[in-house]
């Protein structure tokens, strides 16, 4: 015959109620059962065909069954029915495709991997003073601590409109060319923090009597607006006399000047040694 509708779901078992019987004598009151029972209404017992009240006429330790009074004497006149008790557990599947929705708390022991997108509204810590670890990277009231490494920017900024974000940091060296003369030497370094930069430089300007204007190329990044200003730590190891350093609105070099504003000439800084570094913010992408 034909049925319509699901059909029943045949590997399911069921396990079948189990019972054990006794002899009273009139005096023994504790009796032992094949299964330990979790309380006292698991189980269903009879003295003479009268069913037992669970609440006041027995207990239960264990697989011992303790009447509060002996049951009066008799051939198997005590019989316990064990109520139908769970088989087993039913655990989750290995592999779970489709979404589940958790109003509660889930606990979690163990690893657990995850692919795809984690969402959370709140993450918190779950023993007081101890941070939440992610990747070696723990998360603090105080602070965020870096096991190893350290934090990351892309090589290409994502600028935020934000005041208070972060969003760049670079460092490395840079090479001081110029557009008139070769340097008989030339190093530098930088450091960029959000949009300001500092850049480091040690010059040996050659013997020349080039009348250029002395300006220091191959700055890592363009002034913005407002000019930067710098400093000279020495010349040929000796005090500064006249010279100062600044990076002009739109240029992309470094001028080095005396003190009334006037362009230093390479032939004014033959064969000298500078040192020095200049501050300035940089111009937008």
């Amino acid at each position: 015959m034909a049925f319509i509708g699901t059909p029943l779901d045949t590997r399911n078992t069921f396990q079948s109620l189990a019972g054990k019987r006794f002899n009273g004598d009139g005096s023994t009151t504790a009796f032992t059962l094949d299964v330990a029972p979790s309380s006292t209404l698991d189980i269903e017992v009879f003295v003479g065909n009268v069913r037992q009240d669970p609440n006041s006429a027995y207990t239960l330790s264990g697989t011992t069954l303790t009447f509060t009074g002996a049951p009066p004497s008799g051939t198997n006149n005590i019989y316990v029915v064990h109520q139908a008790k769970s088989v087993g557990t039913i655990d989750p599947p290995a592999t779970e495709t489709i979404a589940k929705t958790f109003s509660g708390g889930v606990t979690m022991s163990g690893t657990t991997t995850h692919s795809g997108t984690l969402k959370v509204d709140t993450v918190s810590e779950n023993s007081s003073g101890n941070g939440v670890a992610i990747d070696g990277v723990t998360l603090k009231d105080n602070g965020v601590v870096l096991g190893t490494g350290g934090i990351n920017f892309p090589d290409s900024q994502t600028a935020s409109a934000d005041a208070n974000t972060l969003d760049d940091y670079e460092e490395g060296s840079w090479t001081p060319t110029s557009a008139s003369i070769s340097f008989s030497s030339a190093t530098g370094r930088y450091v960029k923090i959000g949009a300001q930069v500092t850049c480091w430089f040690q010059i040996n300007f050659p013997s020349t009597s080039n009348s250029s204007d002395a300006r220091v190329t191959g700055i890592p990044f363009n002034p913005v607006s407002q000019n930067g200003q710098g400093v000279l730590g020495n010349i040929n190891n000796t005090d500064i006399a006249d010279v100062r350093v600044s990076a002009d609105s739109g240029n992309s070099f470094i001028n080095l000047r005396n003190e009334a504003g006037a362009e230093k000439t390479n032939a004014n800084l033959s064969s000298r040694n500078i040192r020095g570094m200049i501050t300035y913010l940089q111009a937008a992408d």
